[in-house]
């Protein structure tokens, strides 16, 4: 709601209030000049009945009663109803009244006492004499001629112009009625501003929500019908926040999803292209030398040796590539489910070490343990196992001219950190993350004589991300340390 709609809103209320109390007035006033004089007149009338029926009841001629109603701007003339003398007169002052009463006295009794109620009232304008016989003033009166079984009773009282009364009224009212409306403006307007102020807040916040700005809350405390209007904005804001927030989670989380899907199928066509390119030199090199003796070119039996052991060199490379692939498929695939047992790490150490010791004494490696007989932890054996064997190859592959390798285990507090040091050469730092990817090589002559099929740190990387662990490569004086962590397990006393 904008300043405008705002002051529009709370013009509209302040008018419809005065509009309220003008026709108020208006009809006040039209009522009084209308039915007030007959209403008026009604209640006088009704006046001398009730003086009446009193006197009726009582029988007896009662000064007090007399006196208590005369207090009420009645007069009255009372006389014998079969003499018609006059025993009792609240105008004595006046002679020519008196005896227009004492001549109304018959006509009083006959025409009253003819008529079922027993009484006959009249309107009339009434006149005042002195003694002389001047008319001093005039006056409205109303009159009660009644019967009493004893009496006959004259009962009257003047009552003023009510034309003239109702005009004055209306005229004080109208005064009355505009310092009332004066007052009503002002009150009228806080009362605009008091409801127009939490209904703009309202409608500015709601207007925010609209365009997905959650910051601003609507107050709550302010009762009735609004507070409840507020409150129903708050929670509508928090739904949809709450809501908007999932969407744009789960969108974020949709956009990675199809990042990482991009990223494996980049990965895949990489490795397509990378395993056609790496099976290209064994599937040439056995195809060759395969021709080579069927051809004849082998003269020797030394030459045929030599022929046949290419051909079983490269055969076996080339399984080794394809089972190693089928490996990193295997993990990457998202289906391998880990088994975590407790086992000795030392004694899986001392098992891969010892698959390697042919190949360390043949290429007289430099090769030294540094682990104590007991390492229990709490993994997956099978990945563990890839891991150090990866490690190992890896190691022996890329031994450098010092020949030197040490496989070391460091206690971390909650874990053990496996760490293979092998003479290699330092490997820069803006390689060290790209060493991880399949097929990568930092030599890239692919030589044969390096049975490199270079998915032994993609199968690392796979693994270690399926147990959750550390893991890592890091150059050092004289060589590359990789390394990986592995959680303790309980001691095989602590299960007993």
């Amino acid at each position: 709601m904008t300043m405008s709609s705002h002051s529009s809103l709370r013009h509209r209320l302040i008018l419809l209030s005065i509009g309220v109390l003008a026709l108020y007035y208006v009809l006040v006033s039209l009522f009084s000049i209308v039915f007030m004089e007959p209403y008026y007149l009604h209640k006088v009338e009704q006046s001398l009945v009730d003086a009446y029926s009193t006197i009726r009841e009582e029988g007896e001629i009662n000064l007090t009663t007399i006196s208590q109603l005369e207090e009420g701007n009645l007069s009255f003339v009372i006389a014998d109803r079969e003499t018609l003398d006059v025993v009792y007169n609240s105008q004595m002052s006046d002679k020519f009244l008196n005896d227009m009463v004492a001549h109304m006295l018959p006509f009083i009794r006959d025409y009253a006492g003819a008529s079922d109620t027993g009484y006959n009232i009249n309107a009339d304008e009434m006149y005042q004499h002195t003694t002389s016989g001047a008319t001093v003033s005039k006056e409205r009166r109303v009159t009660l001629g009644g019967v009493t079984k004893e009496y006959v009773l004259d009962i009257s009282t003047s009552y003023a112009s009510i034309a003239q009364a109702t005009t004055i009224s209306v005229q004080f009212s109208l005064i009355v009625g505009l310092l009332v409306m004066i007052i009503a403006v002002v009150a009228f307007s806080r009362m605009a501003t008091m409801v127009t102020k939490p209904v703009t807040q309202i409608t500015s916040i709601a207007n925010q929500i609209a365009h997905l700005d959650f910051s601003q809350k609507c107050q709550s405390d302010l009762g009735g019908e609004i507070g409840v209007m507020a409150n129903s904005v708050n929670t509508m804001s928090d739904v949809m926040q709450d809501y908007i927030t999932r969407l744009q989670t789960a969108n974020d989380q949709l956009k990675e999803d199809i990042r990482l899907q991009q990223e494996q199928e980049e990965a895949r066509k990489n490795l397509v292209s990378n395993l056609s390119h790496d099976l290209k030199t064994p599937i040439g090199l056995i195809s060759g030398y395969a021709d080579g003796l069927r051809s004849g070119m082998a003269k020797t039996d030394d030459e045929v040796q030599e022929y046949c052991d290419v051909i079983c060199d490269e055969s076996d490379r080339m399984m080794s590539m394809i089972l190693r692939m089928m490996e990193l498929f295997r993990l990457e695939s998202g289906t391998v489910e880990m088994v975590k047992e407790e086992f000795d790490l030392s004694d899986l150490l001392d098992y891969v070490t010892e698959i390697f010791t042919i190949e360390i004494e043949k290429e007289q490696i430099d090769f030294q343990k540094d682990y104590p007989d007991s390492l229990y932890i709490t993994s997956d054996y099978f990945c563990v196992e890839q891991v150090v064997t990866n490690y190992m190859q890896n190691a022996v592959s890329h031994m450098g001219d010092g020949k030197k390798l040490r496989i070391s285990v460091q206690d971390r507090g909650s874990c053990y950190r496996v760490s293979l040091f092998n003479s290699a050469k330092a490997i820069p730092q803006e390689e060290q993350g790209r060493i991880w990817d399949s097929f990568y090589r930092l030599d890239k002559s692919r030589t044969r004589s390096r049975r490199e099929s270079g998915l032994g740190l993609s199968i690392v990387r796979s693994n270690m991300e399926l147990l959750g662990g550390e893991y890592g490569v890091e150059n050092t004086e004289g060589g590359v340390i990789f390394w990986a962590e592995f959680p303790k397990g309980p001691e095989p006393s602590q299960l007993a």
